[in-house]
């Protein structure tokens, strides 16, 4: 009986230690989402102004014509 309790704590002990690493590693996949769509539109809106940038030099230089 002792034997069997003892393997029920441990078994509940190493439960909550996956449950406790599994929420960590969630938070830190939310966080690396987060990141990646910071710089997504970071990137995005770079490219916008690059664009506005090549299409204003176009203007200046006269190859819009």
């Amino acid at each position: 009986v002792s034997q069997l309790a003892a393997a029920l704590v441990a078994k509940r002990e190493l439960a909550h230690l996956a449950e406790s690493k599994l929420a960590e590693l969630e938070a830190m996949v939310a966080k690396r989402t987060r990141n990646l769509e910071e710089a997504r539109q970071a990137a995005e809106a770079a490219s916008v102004a690059k664009s506005e940038f090549l299409a204003n030099m176009r203007l200046h230089v006269g190859l819009g014509h």
